[in-house]
């Protein structure tokens, strides 16, 4: 990764690898650092960026880090590099995000491409290698098919979404003095460590000590306290009244046991937004994607494919001459 202070101010660290352009930053890594080779193993291609004001991005020049702020600067960075529909795929206070830009900008939203969020920051857009206008083979769970593929389907994916809670609530009010304290203590290594507790199930004492200390590294920034604090003063993400505007079809994953966000509300989400599945993991904490990595990557794979199975066009196999008829019947489609 390239060293801070190398990319523009208010942008994100980028950097490619073998299957592509891929988009990634330290911070994004933590979250998805076992579910991000699997979704390349699917044939995913792999984007990570970092929402502003959170992560790795150089904020020399810091500029507003409202919602409003945070969505524009993924809008520019979506306009700018990626310029095609994508998938949002948001955990925790990502799916905060995630419906936020969606509703704000369908045209950004559909099925090419995909992104993921941890906590807040876009972790990783996934644009699947199969997505071609032209002929090409693919493995579904029918099999292995030659044909067209039409991605016109919008999606969302959202993992234990924190989506009922009104911003940072009676927080935005707080003098700035009591609210640089409050960040102090939200970057401490026992509220960390806590934290870890409550998300994952039975995480070993020396597992957390290591991962407490990962995820505060992008405190040290000497801008983060100062965008965080502008944050919280602005109000932060308060999206409940917008999930009944969400037109994309959404898979909604949770964790059973999840600590943090009860998993009734995995139910109550289900049920307000107009197409919505829930798949609910069994054994499983606030962080699904690092605790059942496999599970979580299965699920998404599916949910791509089941809907553009659909949407596929099967072309006829090459057939000997026995075979051959001057007007042959086209295949039908696949549903």
């Amino acid at each position: 990764m390239d060293s801070p202070g190398s990319s523009p101010p208010g942008s994100s660290d980028f950097r490619n690898s073998r299957h592509g352009q891929l988009c990634e930053t330290t911070r994004v890594g933590q979250e998805w650092r076992y579910g991000y080779p699997l979704l390349e193993e699917a044939g995913l291609e792999t984007w990570a960026i970092d929402i502003l004001g959170w992560g790795f991005s150089d904020l020399k020049r810091r500029p507003p880090c409202n919602v409003a702020s945070k969505r524009e600067h993924l809008y520019r960075m979506w306009k700018a590099y990626i310029k095609k529909p994508m998938i949002l795929v948001g955990p925790s206070l990502g799916a905060a995000v995630a419906i936020d830009f969606a509703v704000a900008h369908p045209e950004a939203v559909s099925a090419s491409f995909y992104f993921l969020f941890a906590g807040g920051q876009v972790l990783t857009s996934i644009g699947t290698h199969i997505s071609v206008s032209k002929k090409t083979k693919i493995d579904t769970s029918v099999g292995v098919l030659d044909g067209i593929l039409n991605f016109q389907v919008e999606k969302l994916v959202l993992i234990d979404a924190s989506v009922y809670t009104e911003g940072t609530g009676k927080m935005s009010s707080l003098p700035k003095a009591l609210a640089y304290a409050g960040v102090a203590i939200l970057k401490s290594f026992p509220l960390r460590f806590y934290v870890n507790v409550l998300a994952f199930n039975g995480l070993p004492v020396n597992t957390n000590i290591d991962w407490a200390n990962i995820g505060r590294l992008h405190c040290r920034y000497p801008w983060w306290e100062d965008a965080t604090v502008d944050f919280m003063l602005s109000g932060g993400y308060n999206v409940t009244a917008q999930i009944g505007q969400v037109k994309q079809r959404t898979l909604i994953i949770w964790g059973q046991d999840d600590k943090i966000i009860d998993s009734k509300l995995a139910e109550r989400l289900h049920c307000e937004l107009p197409s919505a599945i829930l798949h609910q993991i069994p054994d499983c904490g606030h962080i699904p994607h690092v605790e059942k990595p496999g599970a979580v990557v299965k699920l998404i794979t599916e949910f791509v494919l089941e809907e553009d199975r659909r949407e596929l066009l099967l072309v006829s196999q090459p057939r000997d001459a026995s075979q051959q008829t001057d007007s042959p019947d086209p295949a039908p489609p696949l549903h």
